[in-house]
């Protein structure tokens, strides 16, 4: 399943909202954008799960980096809501592939901390992104720096980022998501020693919005940042509500007691056909999959010939239409379209091929 759908209001921008953490298949994502809210004061969202870690280092899943993006900057960030994945400027003001393992970037002047931090540095990007990979933190997602070995320091603005070896998904894994957001060192440093924080974050954010409050399991709320200096934000506050089924959310949404909700995939086909008032229901792509695997483990499908006959017999649209109601898009692959490594034609076709699954024990003809 390789689209996620979400359900807004008409108010909410398509390319302001939905942005950066759709790209993990989130249904939603918070990016510093202007939109507008039913009282273009507050904006009332889901999430699928409460939020257990705000620090980049270690964020864990999906809905912690949804909010994560509202606080801090990266270097570059993906493109708001397109089919292809790609990146733009955040931070930086300018980066470049130097060769296979330097890449250099020049920040952005004029990016503020809160709570009179100063200005983020070149030396907060290096402190961000050593810290992942530094054996005494621990990192549980350490493997998406790669090969990173360090981040040299030339003077505030600039930096070069080195690795071991080449690691292309440094791009769209690291630096546009979870572990390339930047914290600031000094914050960091006086209030864990640098040690993980979880969601008990450092008063230093450069992002449109900080950490108002967290009632777990409840509700998180989220405030303007008096020392944003980008786009003028729209809400002056977010309120993201873990709600955990998607059919109890959309009564919510239907209540006006959301603005925005990812609807289950049973509903979506009414959705379609007959959205609520004020409501735009919209597909996007995602790098969820679900597949189907064989365990390797049982004596029965030991031979190869057995586990080649079981994928040429599956049909995939079949199990689609069962299983998704005919509104999920099979897959190619583990890799979503757009990405380096996609492949446009499955190797085994997706209705299987039944005739072919026989062939694999079916037992040749005797000679005459």
């Amino acid at each position: 399943m390789t689209t996620t759908t979400s359900l807004r209001r008409l108010a909410l921008s398509r390319r302001h909202f939905l942005a950066t953490s759709a790209a993990a298949g989130a249904g939603f994502a918070l990016a510093p954008k202007t939109v507008l809210s039913q009282d273009n004061r507050v904006l009332r969202t889901r999430m699928f799960s409460d939020i257990n870690r705000l620090d980049p280092a270690v964020y864990e899943n999906s809905y912690n980096v949804d909010v994560i993006n509202c606080l801090y900057h990266k270097l570059i960030d993906y493109v708001p809501n397109q089919e292809s994945w790609e990146w733009e400027l955040q931070a930086a003001e300018e980066i470049e592939k130097v060769d296979d393992t330097h890449i250099r970037f020049r920040l952005r002047q004029g990016i503020m901390w809160s709570n009179d931090y100063g200005e983020l540095t070149a030396e907060d990007v290096k402190y961000s992104f050593e810290r992942v990979i530094d054996p005494d933190l621990d990192s549980p997602v350490a493997g998406d720096f790669g090969p990173l070995e360090s981040v040299d320091v030339e003077d505030d603005y600039n930096g070069v980022i080195v690795l071991s070896e080449p690691f292309e998904p440094l791009w769209l894994v690291a630096l546009c998501y979870g572990v390339g957001h930047i914290v600031c060192k000094k914050a960091v440093e006086e209030a864990t020693g640098g040690d993980r924080f979880d969601m008990d974050p450092p008063p230093a954010f450069s992002g449109p919005y900080k950490l108002k409050e967290w009632r777990a399991d409840e509700v998180t709320i989220l405030e303007r940042n008096e020392a944003w200096t980008g786009e003028e934000q729209a809400f002056d506050e977010i309120r993201l509500y873990p709600i955990g089924d998607e059919q109890t959310a959309e009564i919510s949404y239907e209540a006006g007691d959301l603005d925005m909700t990812q609807p289950s995939v049973s509903s979506l086909p009414d959705y379609q056909a007959d959205p609520p008032a004020d409501t735009v229901v919209e597909n996007y792509p995602s790098l969820f999959y679900v597949w189907l695997g064989i365990n390797l483990y049982h004596e029965k499908f030991q031979d190869k010939k057995v586990r080649q006959a079981v994928q040429w017999a599956i049909n995939v649209p079949q199990i689609l239409e069962a299983a998704y109601f005919g509104v999920a898009d099979p897959a190619t692959g583990i890799i979503a379209p757009g990405l380096v490594g996609h492949r446009p034609e499955p190797l085994v076709p997706l209705e299987g091929d039944p005739e072919r699954a026989r062939s694999f024990w079916r037992k040749p003809a005797r000679a005459a």
